[in-house]
């Protein structure tokens, strides 16, 4: 610095607040036109969740939970009921593709029992489903929960 003592106790000042503060501030004196003009320049963050880290490592999570959320809804769930006379299989895009009933259950008189089982495998099915899909998801974003992200 200069002869200056106004700017070396500017300098020496501001030096011990940032150092107070925990700040790395870079202070330059420069000389224009015979006056010293004072410049204080504070580096970019250190530490290591910065905005555009947290950023960056959204989008990261936004595009495995998509990939995830992609094969998941292609991954097939069976259940079964009345001792496998029902057997659903249920889409993880909470689809159902193929409901087998036994010929034996098939009784006319009784259409409200195949109702029953047909209603209990499908949604057992699709519980397993919806049940994966968010352990899946859970896993993947560490146990973050944001409402609508998945």
């Amino acid at each position: 610095m200069a002869d200056c003592k106004f700017c070396l106790t500017f300098c020496r000042e501001m030096y011990m607040i940032e150092k107070q503060h925990a700040l790395h501030a870079c202070i330059k004196s420069v000389k224009f036109g015979g006056i010293f003009i004072m410049k204080a320049r504070v580096p970019q963050s250190r530490g290591p969740q910065n905005l555009q880290q947290i950023a960056k490592q959204a989008q990261k999570l936004q595009e495995n939970m998509d990939a995830l959320s992609k094969e998941l809804d292609e991954k097939e769930y069976t259940a079964t009921s009345g001792g496998d006379a029902v057997k659903a299989t249920v889409l993880g895009k909470m689809e159902i593709k193929s409901i087998e009933i036994k010929p034996e259950v098939v009784d006319p008189d009784d259409i409200e029992m195949l109702s029953d089982l047909v209603m209990g495998a499908v949604n057992e099915a699709l519980r397993a489903a919806a049940d994966d899909k968010s352990q899946q998801m859970e896993a993947l974003s560490g146990g973050l929960n944001v409402p609508g992200l998945f």
